[in-house]
């Protein structure tokens, strides 16, 4: 990281995990044009976002949701400054998701978490609908995003999913954090398989690649689902 005097360095990855055949997880940010399983690079500190998908509705259909709601969300990203910009962004990106429902049956009820950060110079707008989450680890490692799930996993928000006209409202928190201070945005395929300590202790030790330590860790405890890790370090 040395050189990079202001802006947020990342790290990026996903996994299909061990059980899985197929990984339904996408994550996108700013600085980076491709999908893929890794990215590591700095975002600039005005006009940087971050997201994380995890799509349901079958193997396929899963896949789908979860790449059009992150490839939705940067043909959009000139409106995401605020919070009604959000809110405005992810109501297109369900109506996207059911157009392309109609065109296609074997997509039927595909939906998708997303959780996200917008990056200014100054602080950090988090936001997420479902279960994937937004931690900060300053002194301590705190959950600052909302799981929407009752009896466990059952999801009670999601991108898409049954009912067109039930549109996502998502949780809004705007935080300042200090150089040095990293947020971690991840699936649930982390925090299914390692409890907030671990992941506090990861996230205060790995410095050099702390989003394959996490996943490197959830596989070892089994790997179950799909994990996807995106680590924000704020550089100045």
């Amino acid at each position: 990281m040395a050189g990079h005097a202001e802006g947020y360095y990342c790290w990026a990855m996903s996994h299909r995990g061990l059980v899985r055949a197929d990984n339904e997880d996408t994550f996108g940010v700013s600085a980076h044009s491709d999908t893929n399983e890794q990215w590591e690079g700095v975002i600039p500190a005005h006009e940087g976002w971050a997201i994380i998908a995890d799509g349901m509705g079958g193997h396929a259909a899963g896949q789908i949701a979860s790449r059009l709601a992150v490839e939705c969300l940067r043909g959009v990203a000139d409106i995401l400054g605020d919070e009604e910009g959000i809110e405005n962004a992810l109501a297109a990106i369900h109506g996207t998701m059911f157009s392309a429902m109609r065109e296609n049956d074997a997509l039927s009820g595909m939906g998708t978490t997303v959780a996200g950060v917008i990056l200014s110079a100054d602080d950090a707008l988090c936001f997420n609908v479902g279960d994937s989450r937004i931690y900060h680890m300053g002194s301590h490692l705190s959950l600052i995003s909302e799981d929407h799930v009752i009896d466990g996993h059952v999801l009670t928000r999601c991108i898409g999913g049954t009912s067109e006209l039930d549109l996502p409202e998502p949780f809004l928190l705007r935080i300042m954090w200090k150089k040095g201070q990293r947020l971690l945005i991840c699936t649930d395929g982390l925090t299914d398989m390692l409890d907030d300590t671990e992941i506090a202790a990861i996230m205060d030790q790995e410095r050099r690649s702390p989003s394959e330590a996490l996943i490197n860790a959830a596989l070892n405890a089994g790997g179950k689902d799909n994990v996807t890790v995106v680590v924000l370090e704020r550089l100045g």
